[in-house]
């Protein structure tokens, strides 16, 4: 089967490229529970609008990729070999930063769909609030003056088991939105919950609930928001996530905003089977102005971490993350120069950690190691677009990044028991450095981007050992990246085929936890009557370049098929989908996390499951 639907894709992708046509420039994509119109502005950049409350297929467009790490609250973003906070993600210019270190709140779930207006996707580090590898913009559309009513009633069934409200209403300018999600850890195609996995004692419901006030006078506008979480499940690691609430206020005049988030995260493994208590209770605040040309945001980030055995033994106290504080700012420019783009932004980020002590536990390795680091910030990128004839454009970006290391990187400290390697930052990293080419060639339907990155001092796993203790903490290497996409869109049918190449230079060994060959086919039929119906296909190469130096393991190929059908009448639309028709058993080979605190087992996907949906605007 995996070989006749592989064999179907190549033959049909040539096929459609044969009967392409002439205008690129917008792009419609019918994709579960989500309908996204993208236009093309720039060649780092698509802009994505979404009209209904499933964000998973539209951050898997583009070359970008989600990366499964547990329940339906937990993911990640990758594109490119890039990944955790090489790309920020800010909501209306807002950081987002998580409290965990294992990134259980990634700033993904902080995204309230029934808001969301427009996703901007740009893959270049020389924007306002980029990371090392781009940015994610997600846009809240601005309340309306009159009236306006939306909801949203979602409910899994089959292998998965999830129920999902969402409210909207608004009125002059201010709007209310409420959003709750419960479900049980969904089940594999062969019928295995996460206690049969995973070491689990049950499958613990888990249960996400949000509001958010939104409003506008003018040119002030003005936000609350308070989100909480429990008993979120992460497989790939030793611990879950027992609670987290999250605070926001906001208020902007014109371009000019200042905002406040608080985020407090408990997670412990007392929902596994252990002979032991794992605990780590972290807090962040962020606290930032933002405008059009400028940001500056201070980061306060703390950490306790606890362990034992359950009669008591043993016992162990880290402060994970020892008090660190990070003071940021940059500006930006861009300018259009006789055919050129050209966008810069410079600035600098100060770390600063307040537990002195805990210098002690980095110098045992990292000699000479200090409690404050300075970074310079940069990002320059210039670009051209050609029209080489009327059917035929080509356009070329070069980029250059510097980048502060993420604060876990630098400054984490765990001791762990029974002789596991100890967790620890280096103070010492050196800073990331990214240059990269970019070109796109666009014919009529078909749209061809590579790309080709050198990044210096990538912060990449090391291993260290200090007399008989040993040490898993982070180093320095040379890393090259190369890939492509290729787009097709001809009538109904929709292609996307991505791959990108990852070796480490130091060593001349591949990179680790880079997406292999991926496609994904989509066909769609106009809506006749208020129905419409859509066929998805997506499939995943085995992945054989892996890197076994830190036990990453070679992973298989898998193919999925997903069908449905959405009937529209008076602004209420009925949708049915079925997802992983033919019930495959798999994994994506980016579903496994690197120690400390891994599972060491792949997440595996969910069986066949089935989605009914009703939405209602008025």
């Amino acid at each position: 089967m995996n070989k006749l639907l592989t064999f179907l894709v190549l033959t049909l992708l040539p096929a459609a490229a044969f009967y392409a046509q002439t205008d690129d420039s917008v792009k419609t994509y019918h994709l579960r529970e989500v309908s996204v119109f993208g236009k093309k502005y720039h060649i780092d950049q698509s802009e994505f609008p979404v009209e209904k409350d499933n964000l998973n297929h539209v951050l898997e467009l583009g070359g970008f990729s989600i990366i499964r790490k547990g329940a339906f609250l937990a993911q990640d973003v990758y594109a490119d070999g890039l990944k955790r906070g090489d790309y920020t993600i800010v909501i209306d210019g807002e950081r987002y930063h998580n409290a965990c270190p294992n990134r259980m709140d990634s700033p993904l779930s902080r995204i309230n769909p029934i808001e969301v207006e427009a996703i901007n996707m740009v893959k270049s580090s020389s924007n306002l609030q980029s990371g090392l590898g781009g940015v994610i913009e997600v846009k809240r559309a601005v309340p309306s003056d009159a009236f306006r009513f939306s909801g949203s009633l979602s409910q899994m069934l089959g292998k998965s088991n999830e129920t999902g409200i969402a409210l909207l209403a608004e009125q002059s300018h201010q709007r209310l939105s409420l959003r709750y999600v419960r479900g049980l850890p969904y089940k594999t195609s062969e019928n295995r919950a996460f206690n049969d996995l995973y070491g689990y004692k049950d499958n613990t419901m888990v249960q996400f609930s949000e509001g958010s006030f939104y409003g506008a006078a003018g040119s002030f506008k003005y936000s609350a928001s308070f989100m909480y979480s429990e008993n979120v499940s992460f497989p790939y690691l030793q611990m879950d996530e027992i609670r987290s609430a999250v605070y926001n206020l906001s208020a902007s005049y014109g371009n000019y905003k200042l905002y406040f988030n608080y985020t407090d995260h408990l997670m412990n493994n007392t929902l596994r089977k252990s002979t032991m208590f794992m605990e780590t209770d972290a807090k962040n605040l962020t606290v930032g102005f933002v405008s059009e040309f400028a940001e500056a945001y201070y980061r306060h980030w703390n950490a306790d971490n606890n362990m034992r055995m359950l009669n008591g033994t043993m016992p162990i106290s880290n402060h994970l993350l020892p008090d660190i504080n990070l003071y940021s700012a940059n500006v930006f420019h861009a300018i259009d120069f006789q055919g050129f783009k050209l966008s810069g932004k410079a600035g600098v980020s100060y770390y600063h950690m307040g537990d002195k002590d805990a210098i002690n536990f980095y110098s045992k390795i990292h000699p000479g190691a200090k409690e404050n680091r300075v970074f310079p910030l940069l990002g320059v990128s210039v670009s051209r677009t050609e029209a080489l004839s009327g059917l035929l454009s080509l356009s070329g970006m070069l980029d250059l990044a510097a980048e502060a290391p993420e604060a876990e990187a630098l400054f984490v400290s765990v001791k762990r028991m029974m002789g596991k390697p100890y967790w620890s930052g280096n103070p010492n990293l050196d800073q990331p450095i990214r240059a990269s080419i970019r070109t796109n060639l666009t014919i009529p339907y078909v749209s061809l981007d590579m790309f080709g990155s050198y990044v210096f001092n990538y912060v990449y796993l090391a291993s260290a050992k200090a007399g008989m203790q040993k040490y898993q903490t982070f180093g320095n290497v040379d890393a090259l990246l190369l890939g492509a996409t290729l787009r097709v869109k001809y009538e109904f049918l929709e292609s996307e085929i991505s791959y990108t190449y990852g070796e480490n230079r130091t060593n001349e060994k591949p990179l680790l936890e880079v997406l292999p060959l991926h496609i994904s086919n989509s066909i769609t039929l106009p809506r006749i009557y208020g129905v419409k119906f859509f066929i998805r296909h997506t499939y995943e190469s085995a992945q054989q370049r892996v890197d076994p130096t830190f036990s990453e393991a070679a992973s298989g190929a898998w193919n999925r098929i997903d069908v449905g059908m959405s009937y529209t009448h008076s602004g209420i639309t009925f949708g049915v989908d079925v997802e992983n028709l033919l019930n495959h058993n798999y994994s994506k080979h980016l579903s496994y996390v690197r120690d400390p605190f891994a599972s060491g087992m792949r997440v595996i996907e969910p069986g066949i499951s089935y989605r009914f949906n009703i939405r209602y605007n008025y």
